[in-house]
């Protein structure tokens, strides 16, 4: 009997119901439980395509080959499609019928077959996707600091006569300098300050309240640069300045705790040499009792040959005698 061939129909049917159940028909695990399954699964698709069709009878088997032989088909098409995409050497392209069924197996089986794509390939595809990223406008904005920087270097409106007007109130250093010489006198080992009279100070302290200073010191100026730099520094320095005094009693304690830590490793060194020399003598003792058993096991030796040695010879004696 010749069978019939399969009508578009059934074959449409049987994706349909592959479609339905494809992880577990293409599961590849192949163990008993999993064949069992895969079974089961192809008798009730071909229940069901029995049902639905009304051409011919298939079995589930028919099915099953049926299915393995378009997957066949579709391999050999997707092979085709690549051949035509990276195929080398010139030529005509080669020919491919469209093939509805075909397209929807290649669909199901697609993420199987289909190569990996390496992006570092010189045949790699590259997909230009258009670009939607939002991008803000740039404002234009006004410098502050710039403006500042302008009004502050604006000298348009003063004159060389301003040149001999006194320092306004905000420029004073006056307060600023008797705070630092009390301040630094506390300190008499560190420097020495200039000099400053009683009635310079009381001048200072005169023309303090009128807003200027007319003080006129007689200090050089590298003097004055000197209090003032070492004013500030004591001023703003975090950590304790220490006097000459109490940098000696420092350094003579850390010399008093090393020499107790250099006595105290003297020490140590001394009690373990002692310590090496007791157990040297120890095993020295342990030596000379190895070597006093090993005389007497040499002394227990001989006795014991020696013994030997006589039964022997009483034994042969004693045959002698008989024969």
């Amino acid at each position: 009997m010749v069978k019939s061939l399969y009508q578009a129909a059934e074959k449409e049917l049987l994706v349909d119901l592959v479609e339905q159940n494809y992880a577990v028909v293409e599961n590849k695990k192949t163990d008993a439980v999993s064949s069992r399954t895969k079974t089961e699964h192809w008798k009730t698709m071909a229940d069901q395509f029995n049902a639905t069709s009304f051409v011919h009878f298939r079995d589930w088997l028919v099915l099953r080959t049926l299915w393995e032989n378009m997957k066949k088909k579709a391999k050999i098409v997707i092979a085709l499609q690549h051949d035509n995409l990276y195929a080398t050497g010139g030529g005509k392209a080669n020919r491919i019928l469209q093939d509805p069924i075909i397209s929807r197996v290649i669909t199901l089986i697609r993420p199987q077959v289909e190569a990996l794509s390496n992006e570092f390939d010189g045949d790699h595809l590259e997909i230009t996707t258009p670009n939607e990223d939002n991008i803000i406008e740039d404002q234009d904005v006004g410098d502050l600091s710039s403006m500042e920087r302008n009004a502050v270097n604006d000298w348009s409106h003063y004159n060389p006569s301003m040149l001999k007007a006194p320092p306004a109130p905000a420029l004073r250093t006056c307060h600023n300098l008797e705070v630092s010489a009390k301040v630094i006198n506390n300190e008499d080992d560190m420097f020495d300050l200039p000099s400053v009279s009683h009635q310079q100070m009381q001048l200072i302290s005169s023309n303090e309240n009128s807003g200027y200073t007319t003080l006129n010191l007689n200090v050089s100026k590298n003097a004055n640069q000197t209090l003032h730099q070492s004013a500030v520094s004591d001023s703003s320095r975090r950590r304790p300045v220490l006097r000459r005094s109490q940098t000696e009693a420092l350094i003579e304690a850390k010399l008093c705790t090393l020499t107790s830590a250099t006595q105290e490793a003297t020490k140590e060194h001394v009690i373990s040499i002692k310590i090496l020399e007791i157990q040297l003598e120890h095993e020295k003792v342990k030596l000379e009792v190895e070597k006093e058993k090993l005389v007497q096991e040499k002394l227990k030796t001989e006795i014991l040959r020696f013994d030997l040695d006589k039964k022997i010879g009483e034994m042969m004696e004693y045959t002698i005698k008989n024969d």
